[in-house]
């Protein structure tokens, strides 16, 4: 849980949940007790844990802390009731605003770690397909039944060097070679981020939809 979320939580746990019941649903019970939500028996059924600042609902099964138990009454989700929460009981704006921007910091985060899982997906699948094309290649200008200079011969011979530049710049995981190998690094950018940028046109190159998966 978010440091921030935590922040408002202790506040809440400050008011207690029996206060929280009292002023926004209903008043517990002398055991601590409210009716279901879920239920219209009259029974009540949801107990309310003072020391814990928590409930259990017997008849809905559920339970958790006192941002649940509002969500749980009021039908809404955690944020809404934590803002309505905040709102009602005057809680400092600051609480509230740094878990915002903590969620979006981790929702960038979590994009960030589908892409990376998306680059490398594809990095490795098109390392697999230029080393088996190396294969074919070379196996074709090995070949004593194709003519040296043949058409076919010179088609090969022109490609393979190209292949075989690619799967060097897809495969360069030691920064060592690749800063040999690079004449020129790209100004401002570490050697990584360089084989990066590198890496991700040489698969633009050979998957037309590359792009949209970096975008997206």
């Amino acid at each position: 849980m978010h440091e921030t979320f935590r922040a408002v939580l202790s506040s809440l746990n400050g008011i207690g949940i029996y206060r929280i019941a009292s002023d926004l649903y209903q008043v517990p019970d002398c055991r601590g007790f409210v009716k279901s939500p879920v239920t219209t028996d009259s029974t009540r059924s949801c107990k309310l844990y003072r020391e814990t600042n928590s409930f259990f609902d017997f008849a809905g099964c559920r339970g958790g802390d006192a941002i649940n138990f509002v969500s749980y009454v009021r039908g809404t989700n955690n944020w809404e009731s934590l803002q309505y929460l905040a709102e009602f009981y005057s809680l400092k704006k600051t609480d509230i605003e740094g878990y915002r921007a903590e969620r979006r910091t981790a929702l960038d985060k979590n994009a960030d770690r589908r892409q990376e899982v998306a680059f490398r997906r594809a990095l490795n699948a098109q390392i697999e397909r230029l080393k088996h094309l190396e294969d074919i290649y070379s196996s074709v200008l090995e070949n004593p039944k194709i003519a040296p200079l043949s058409d076919e011969w010179c088609l090969v011979k022109n490609e393979l060097p190209m292949i075989q530049y690619k799967l060097d710049i897809l495969c360069a995981a030691d920064m060592n070679i690749y800063r040999k190998m690079r004449s020129s690094p790209g100004k401002g950018l570490s050697d990584y981020s360089t084989w990066v940028r590198d890496a991700k046109e040489v698969l633009k190159s050979l998957t037309g939809d590359w792009g949209n998966v970096l975008e997206g």
